[in-house]
């Protein structure tokens, strides 16, 4: 039977129906990409834990580190108490920013390592005010003047140096702009290292984080489509138990607990070391938390490893390379140390594109003007450049 008219173009149009439908997904649902990716040879998908699986509310757990720091600046360090009432406004810093240790200020580099914005405490650098280092070489991250907040972790310490920067300029005493530094790093870090931030947030886990009600269900759907899945953290089994609890335990009656998503469970994975070194791979008491210190021969599911390295891990899972995907946040610890070694296909988790695709859809109509306007900036360039080219003709006749 002859194909008519009218069917053609009811074929085209469920045809082009479906794509549209499939385009019409919304920003924040979709996963953006610079190289594409087939799940199919994908056997084995790994997630980090914190601020990817498990997702902060960045308000509450910023105020509750700035907290914590200021109290050991004050008691520990002999800064004085009206810091206290000083206003740490979380605006004042985003991922990227780079810190100057040296001169006490903040900015941020574009791709190319070209210095724009710069901040000394919360006075705006004019172009011509600019550090002559910052415009007669590139900035070497490497060094220790330098400190790159590339964690959301990291925001708090950016958004105390600002506000303490500031202060002391005005006061006219204070430490010098490196050892503000070093003392708001180290106050930090001790909340994290002696479990104080943790277990703030442990005793009032709905307030700091989010819990995805998708969760369950992705992790199980990826389960039934044949992929392993394992759970990659550098947090120790406490808080890992905790937080995995919360967001998974109950969801479903096939998984009583959230260990069962899991084929492969390692914590204190010490990344990026995990992907460098050779550390050995220890078993976890999951009653104690506690190492039982028992060699590690193989990975078995409904176990929990410490430490490890992933090239034992590839060799006792028998998945190897490009069959590998990770899921992580840190741009550093995640993403760019395992791609320098290995082969691992990555995602990264960026929660803050989530605020910026709200506002593009937001000024949608202006930012269309914009380009508009600039193509017509860039044709009325072109105009007068050719212009001119046959005025200059014109006067050597």
């Amino acid at each position: 039977m002859d194909v008519t008219h009218f069917d053609i173009e009811a074929q085209l149009e469920a045809l082009l129906g479906d794509v549209k439908r499939e385009i019409d997904i919304s920003r924040r649902r979709r996963i953006f990409c610079n190289r594409n990716l087939q799940l199919a040879p994908i056997e084995l998908i790994g997630f980090d834990m914190d601020y990817t699986l498990a997702l902060y509310q960045q308000d509450r757990l910023e105020q509750l580190s700035i907290q914590l720091t200021l109290d050991r600046l004050i008691e520990h360090r002999g800064y004085p108490e009206v810091l206290r009432e000083l206003s740490y406004d979380p605006r004042l810093a985003i991922r990227g920013l780079v810190v100057d240790r040296a001169l006490g200020n903040v900015f941020k580099m574009d791709r190319y390592s070209y210095v724009g914005r710069v901040y000394h405490g919360r006075q705006v650098l004019g172009s011509g005010e600019h550090p002559e280092e910052y415009r007669a070489q590139r900035i070497p991250l490497n060094e220790d003047r330098y400190v790159w907040i590339d964690t959301l972790f990291g925001l708090p310490e950016a958004v105390m140096y600002i506000t303490l920067v500031d202060y002391f300029d005005r006061r006219g005493d204070g430490p010098t702009y490196s050892q503000l530094f070093g003392d708001i790093r180290a106050s930090i870090d001790e909340a994290h290292r002696n479990d104080t931030l943790k277990q703030v947030i442990r005793s009032d886990l709905p307030a700091y984080i989010i819990k995805d009600p998708n969760l369950a269900e992705t992790l199980h759907k990826l389960r039934s489509s044949g992929k392993k899945l394992f759970l990659l953290t550098n947090s120790l089994f406490d808080y890992t138990d905790a937080v995995m609890s919360y967001l998974l335990d109950g969801e479903r009656r096939a998984y009583p607990s959230w260990q069962n998503y899991f084929d492969v469970i390692i914590v204190g994975g010490n990344k990026p070391d995990f992907f460098t070194t050779q550390q050995a791979f220890s078993t976890v008491d999951t009653s104690t938390g506690e190492q039982t210190g028992k060699r590690v021969t193989q990975l078995s599911r409904g176990r929990v490893y410490q430490g490890g390295n992933i090239f034992d891990f590839e060799e006792m899972t028998g998945v190897r390379g490009d069959r590998v995907l990770y899921v992580g946040d840190h741009i550093f610890g995640d993403i760019l140390r395992l791609k320098k070694t290995h082969v691992w296909r990555t995602a990264m988790v960026v929660q803050e594109l989530e605020g910026e695709n709200d506002t593009s859809e937001r000024l949608n109509a202006e930012i269309r003007d914009l380009d508009m306007l600039d193509r017509r900036r860039r044709n009325l360039e072109a105009e007068i450049d050719y212009q001119v080219l046959m005025l200059k003709r014109l006067q050597k006749i």
